[in-house]
C-alpha cells in the first residue's frame, strides 16, 4: 500500500472515528433525554458512511469488530428495544472503539497519522462524578480529622495492593476482568478501562506518593482540587467548550477546572491553614489548580490526569504553604 493511498485511508478513519467517537460518548446523555431517534438518526449515518479497512493493515480486524458492534447498536436502536438491552450494545461498541484505537496507535508508535491523535472515550457518567467528588471528601475528611500522616500512608499502601492484585489477576481471566470492570465498576468505570489500569488505582498511587513528602495543607490542596475541578472541566468543557486548546481538551473546560480549584482549595487553605498569609494561601490555591489544568489538559492515553493532576497541585501547592 502506498504512502500516499495510507494518508488518504487514514483522513477519512480519522474524519469517521471523531464523529463515532463523540455519537458514543452523548449517546447516555441522548438516552436519558428520551431522544432516542435522534441517536439512531447519528447512528445510521455513521454506519453507512464508515469506510472499510483494507485487509492487509494490522488494524482491519478490530475495525470489522467496530462496524458489526454499530450495527448492533443501530439494530437496537431501531427496534424500540428496552434501554438495558441498548446500553448492553453500546458498552460493546465502546470497547470495540477502544480495541481498534489501541490496535491503530500501535500501528503508528511515531504518531504521524490522523488517527493517532483521537482520544479514548469520555463519556460523562453522572455516577462517576459522585464517586470522584465522594473519593476525594472522603480523602480529606480522613487524613484532615482522623488519620496521621504515616497512618495515612499505611491505609494508602493497603488500597493500592488490594488494588493492585486486582489489577493483575484480572489480566489472567476473562470472566474476571468482565466481572469487575463489566459489571462491578460498570456504573462507575470508562470503556478503556476495560482494557487498562483504572484511574482509582493510579489515583492511589498518587497519594502514595505526595503524602509522605509534602505538607497536609498541599497534599489536600491536591485531592480537592482534583476532585472538584477535573470533574467541573469535563462537564463544562463537554457542554460549551468549543474553542480546543489541545485535542478534545477546550479553554472552557481548563477556565472552569482553574475556577472551581481555585475557589475549593483557597476555602479549604483559608479556614484550616491560618498560619500562613492570606496572599500565600490565595496564591497557592490558585498556581495548583493552574498547575492541575495543565496536567488535566496533556494528560491521556500515556498519562492519566489522575495521577498527574495530584502530583502536580500538590508540587505548587507545597511551594507556598
Amino acid at each position: 500500500m502506498s504512502a500516499e493511498l495510507a494518508d488518504t485511508i487514514d483522513l477519512q478513519m480519522a474524519r469517521c472515528a471523531q464523529e463515532l467517537k463523540d455519537f458514543l460518548e452523548h449517546l447516555p446523555r441522548y438516552l436519558r433525554r428520551g431522544k432516542s431517534q435522534e441517536a439512531l438518526l447519528q447512528c445510521t449515518r455513521i454506519v453507512e458512511e464508515m469506510p472499510a479497512a483494507l485487509p492487509e493493515v494490522s488494524w482491519s480486524t478490530s475495525w470489522a469488530k467496530v462496524s458489526a458492534s454499530l450495527q448492533d447498536l443501530r439494530r437496537a436502536l431501531d427496534s424500540g428495544a428496552a434501554k438495558a438491552y441498548v446500553l448492553a450494545r453500546y458498552d460493546e461498541a465502546t470497547r470495540a472503539y477502544e480495541q481498534w484505537l489501541a490496535a491503530r496507535k500501535a500501528a503508528s508508535p511515531t504518531g504521524e497519522h490522523a488517527v493517532v491523535r483521537l482520544g479514548s472515550l469520555k463519556p460523562l457518567i453522572a455516577a462517576r462524578t459522585t464517586f470522584h467528588i465522594a473519593s476525594g471528601v472522603a480523602a480529606f475528611l480522613l487524613y484532615q480529622f482522623a488519620l496521621t500522616r504515616w497512618q495515612s500512608e499505611i491505609v494508602l499502601l493497603a488500597l493500592l495492593a488490594l488494588f493492585v492484585a486486582l489489577e493483575t489477576t484480572r489480566r489472567f481471566s476473562t470472566r474476571w476482568n468482565h466481572f469487575l470492570a463489566g459489571k462491578l465498576f460498570h456504573g462507575i468505570a470508562r470503556p478503556r478501562e476495560y482494557y487498562r489500569v483504572n484511574s482509582s488505582t493510579l489515583y492511589l498511587l498518587a497519594l502514595v506518593l505526595v503524602t509522605p513528602v509534602f505538607s497536609r495543607a498541599a497534599v489536600l490542596s491536591g485531592v480537592l482540587i482534583l476532585a472538584f475541578g477535573d470533574p467541573a472541566a469535563a462537564w463544562l468543557g463537554k457542554r460549551y467548550g468549543r474553542l480546543k486548546l489541545y485535542r478534545s481538551k477546550s479553554l472552557v473546560g481548563s477556565l472552569a477546572f482553574v475556577g472551581v480549584g481555585t475557589l475549593v482549595a483557597g476555602a479549604y487553605l483559608l479556614a484550616f491553614c491560618p498560619e500562613v498569609s492570606v496572599g500565600r494561601r490565595l496564591a497557592a490555591a490558585g498556581l495548583a489548580s493552574i498547575a492541575g489544568a495543565v496536567a488535566e489538559l496533556f494528560s491521556g492515553r500515556k498519562l492519566d490526569d489522575n495521577l498527574a493532576i495530584p502530583i502536580a497541585s500538590t508540587l505548587v501547592a507545597s511551594l507556598l504553604v
